[in-house]
């Protein structure tokens, strides 16, 4: 992260990346020490229903915006890639906080305003189906 703060100043892909590692050491604390500590001690949904609910909507809303943000940086490179005044017109000033400000607010929607993930400790993972491997559901139907 430190290493491209003297670049960002020049280059909109270098402000691009900082915010998507600002993002993904934010997912880290989902996806990499919950999810470890959850597995270690066999939670399930039942266990502790609001920190895996609360942790689902997070994690989910992190991976959302930074998806979202890497096809912002895609978006980007293509436009540097086939004119500097284009890139220049699309990111230029203000519209770099638009360029980052949508995906922060369709992380935060779809944390807000989905089902998020939950935490298996069967599977040592997140899903979207809380009855993984309890309930039979092959066509998709919980019954």
């Amino acid at each position: 992260m430190f290493s491209i703060w003297k670049r960002m100043r020049n280059s909109h892909c270098y402000k691009i990346m900082f915010c998507i590692g600002v993002i993904d050491m934010l997912t880290l604390l989902c996806n990499g020490l919950l999810t470890g500590y959850l597995g270690y001690y066999g939670y399930v949904f039942c266990s502790s229903p609001k920190l895996i609910y609360f942790f689902g909507a997070y994690g989910l809303g992190c991976w959302c915006a930074e998806s979202t943000m890497e096809t912002v940086l895609a978006i980007n490179r293509c436009a540097e890639l086939w004119s500097d005044e284009l890139a220049h017109k699309w990111f230029n000033g203000k519209k770099m906080i638009l360029w980052l400000g949508i995906p922060t607010i369709y992380g935060i929607l779809m944390s807000l305003c989905t089902r998020p993930l939950i935490f298996s400790g069967i599977y040592f993972s997140w899903f979207f189906n809380p009855h993984v491997d309890y309930i039979d559901n092959t066509n998709g139907i919980v019954v």
